[in-house]
């Protein structure tokens, strides 16, 4: 039994070192597989190493390709921006608007062609024709701004209420009746009532409702360029104005007889700008009241149809009164007040001023185009170099009005024809800067859909500056320049130096009161970075409709609604009132 025990003892231990063995073989594999493992993870260490620099100098090589592809892109989209090419390309935005935004182009230049046909000779025409000397012609032009003025306050809400369309079709007509009055009109009285009535309702309807139009009618991708335009509308029609007066003096420069009445030339120049308003109302009659969507891409050419807000006029004056943004560009306008006496010293004192001093042949008019043509050309060129310049709108406004404020003292200087040439190209060149700038402005800064109490009362200082003008004009005529007076007894060149001091305020003033007037925050009101929500407007309920059921659909279908033109619709098959899908832009 002992031997039999010591065997198997010896077996065990013997298998016992067997295993032993195995084990210390298996563990010296183990370390083995363990060390070429960790060789092989060196390796694979190292080769991403020097793939993540290989990957990483391509990618730095390409980065650094595209970034001068990229400036090499700018250089030359700056260098085509500054071409007539990139003018254009910027200009052709026009184009993505709807037609009704040159419908409105044509009534502004068709408009201010009558307006300035009638304004250039409307001193010379009323003492003429119904016998007034200077003072009272002047008091006339006085009492006419002031009504323009009280007549716009009154009738702002009146185009909130009535919409673009509806105001500018009643302010069209009572321009057209106006101008018959005064054409067929010998009377004082008559001439004082429509004075004092039709024509300030027309102007009321007139300046804010066309700039309301525009900027309805227009994307803030292409608002810039298009209210530029809309005031070289404003000089085509002072050129026009400047050709029909020229035009008529030449052929019936003796006037002419018709019907067995005679009719002076300044009388037949009032019929022909008559018959010129009268292309405004038919025009007007095809404007729609819509606003173009700026929340929605440019090339969409989306637009809605515009529900005007029915408000209460006591709480939006109060509303809008009680905001600092409306006072700050009221003090603007009003600062502005002595450069917009100054244009208005062109129609009201320098006509009567070229004739006396230089005959009655003296080609008044023609001095006068300078303006429009200057302007209408350089206009949009102006704008272009601001915007590259990055010009503040303090900058813009100070450049613009010392410019202009400092025109007129040309003619306190020099008491020529070249004298008279600087006055107006100087006077113009300063306008091209500042006058677009301040129109876009006073528009956008606008509530919307109340533009027009606000309008109405931001602009009634360029009203209001034909009241002092007036007085002015009639004063320092009678006093300076007085008709049939020799030479030795006109001191005109006071009289101007006198003018252009009144004139000269406003960029002094501007320059006082820029850090209380203008903020940093204003900057920002131009068209191509106001604040999309703004034209989304107040109180209009959009409904979503195709192209082809738009035209449609009947008046009572529309009624209360907006119309949004091109967008898809998707909406179920047996929705048996698809095209009225409310969508909310």
């Amino acid at each position: 039994m002992e031997l039999t025990s010591s065997e198997e003892l010896a077996a065990v231990a013997e298998h016992v070192q067997s295993h032993a063995d195995n084990c210390a073989g298996a563990s010296a594999s183990a370390e083995t597989e363990l060390d070429r493992l960790r060789t092989e993870n060196a390796d694979l260490r190292r080769q991403i190493t020097e793939l993540q620099v290989l990957v990483g100098q391509s990618v730095l090589a390409e980065l650094s390709r595209l970034r001068g592809e990229n400036d090499e892109l700018k250089l030359k989209g700056a260098a085509v921006a500054e071409t007539w090419l990139g003018r254009w390309q910027g200009l052709a935005a026009l184009l993505q608007a709807p037609y009704d935004l040159f419908l409105v182009f044509s009534i502004k230049a068709a408009e201010i062609t009558a307006y300035y046909g009638f304004s250039y000779i409307f001193v010379s025409f009323v003492s003429d024709e119904y016998g007034m000397t200077d003072r009272e012609a002047g008091n006339l032009y006085a009492a006419y701004g002031f009504a323009c003025t009280g007549f716009g306050l009154v009738l702002g809400f009146v185009i909130d209420r009535l919409g673009v369309r509806r105001s500018m079709l009643l302010g069209c007509t009572c321009s057209m009746i106006y101008r018959l009055i005064c054409a067929l009109s010998t009377s004082r009285e008559v001439l004082w009532f429509a004075t004092l009535t039709f024509a300030p309702v027309g102007a009321a309807f007139g300046v804010p409702v066309l700039a309301l139009a525009v900027r309805r009618y227009t994307h803030r991708e292409n608002r810039t360029f298009a209210f530029s335009f809309f005031y070289s509308m404003l000089c085509l029609g002072c050129l026009l104005g400047s050709v029909v007066i020229n035009l008529v003096r030449d052929v019936l420069e003796d006037g002419t007889e018709i019907l067995g009445v005679k009719i002076s030339w300044m009388r037949m120049v009032v019929f022909m700008c008559t018959a010129i308003t009268c292309y405004t109302m038919v025009a007007a009659f095809f404007v729609r009241d819509i606003q173009i969507l700026s929340d929605l891409p440019l090339k969409e050419r989306e637009y809605c149809k515009f529900k005007p807000v029915h408000i209460q006029v006591r709480a939006a004056l109060a509303e809008i009164m009680g905001q600092a943004k409306f006072w700050r560009l009221a003090g603007i306008t009003g600062v502005f007040v002595g450069v917009r006496m100054t244009f208005r010293h062109l129609d009201a004192t320098f006509p009567k001023y070229f004739i006396r001093t230089y005959g009655p042949q003296a080609p008044f008019e023609i001095i006068l185009a300078i303006n429009p043509i200057v302007e209408m050309v350089g206009t949009p060129l102006m704008t272009g170099l601001l915007l590259k310049w990055n010009a503040t709108l303090t900058q813009t406004l100070l450049w613009g009005s010392f410019v202009s404020g400092i025109s007129v003292f040309a003619l306190a200087m020099w008491e020529s024809y070249m004298g008279a040439v600087i006055f107006v190209l100087v006077l113009s060149l300063g306008d091209t800067i500042w006058s677009p700038t301040l129109y876009e402005f006073s528009t956008m800064a606008a509530a919307e859909g109340k533009e027009g109490m606000y309008l109405a009362i931001t602009m009634a200082p360029m009203y209001l500056a034909a009241l002092p003008v007036g007085i002015m004009s009639g004063w320092a005529l009678d006093n300076f320049c007085p008709k049939d007076a020799p030479e030795q007894e006109r001191n005109s060149r006071l009289m101007w130096f006198i003018i252009g001091l009144a004139g000269f305020i406003s960029p002094i003033g501007l320059w006082v009161f820029r850090k209380r007037l203008i903020l940093p925050e204003d900057d920002k009101m131009s068209g191509q970075e106001a604040d999309i929500a703004e034209d989304d407007g107040e109180g209009e309920v959009r409904r979503t409709m195709r192209l082809r059921d738009a035209g449609e659909a009947g008046e009572g279908k529309l009624a209360g609604g907006t119309v949004v033109i091109g967008r898809p619709l998707q909406v179920a098959d047996d929705d048996p009132d698809a095209d009225n899908v409310p969508f909310n832009a």
